[in-house]
């Protein structure tokens, strides 16, 4: 708890066992920070004798607490989750791009639907591999997603996800909650479309 990492750079960090989470970065306390952070190639696997449950979040795991203004990038997961994992807590001002999942959720894997919802706003996610993001329960609450760039190269289909990206407009019901996002579903990254 109140545990800070700031102005660091996680990188080239290899975790092979059972049920592991967090390659490069775990993060468990409601006010703990993660703050102004590289967290780059960073590799995610089971052990010889292990399995793939649990395998969450090669670049960093937040189970909860806070992640803004931080780079994650070119990691690898054999489970979902590519770049990061998340419960709960607020995630801003971040990168996720180029991260590599074995399972096709590349980028964003948010691993329960617990409460508080997770605070998610001016982050891209672009350029990693299958889903930009997925859910452990689809049916969970996922709280608006606020002026973000997300490209997904697989579809999102779950509705909770589709609500909480796609833009709301005014005077339409339309179950739509987003606000200001830039959603690129079922798109492959491209010069023409990077937000870099």
């Amino acid at each position: 708890e109140g545990a800070r990492l700031v102005n660091c750079i996680v990188t080239d960090n290899f975790t092979g066992c059972r049920g592991v989470k967090g390659g490069g970065v775990f993060c468990d306390g409601s006010t703990s920070t993660i703050e102004n952070c590289f967290i780059l190639n960073n590799t995610l696997t089971k052990g010889q004798h292990g399995d793939d449950t649990q395998l969450r979040g090669a670049g960093l795991f937040l189970y909860e607490g806070t992640c803004f203004n931080s780079l994650m990038g070119n990691n690898w997961s054999r489970g979902p989750g590519g770049g990061v994992a998340l419960c709960v807590g607020k995630f801003y001002n971040n990168t996720l791009a180029y991260n590599t999942s074995n399972v096709s959720v590349g980028g964003l894997r948010i691993c329960t639907g617990s409460e508080p919802a997770l605070f998610m706003a001016n982050t891209i996610i672009f350029g990693n591999n299958g889903l930009a993001i997925d859910i452990t329960d689809g049916k969970a609450a996922v709280a608006p997603f606020i002026n973000c760039y997300i490209q997904s190269a697989t579809e999102i289909t779950k509705a909770n996800f589709l609500n909480a990206i796609n833009d709301h407009v005014s005077g339409v019901t339309d179950g739509f909650f987003g606000r200001k996002n830039t959603f690129l579903n079922r798109t492959n990254p491209s010069a023409d479309n990077t937000p870099f």
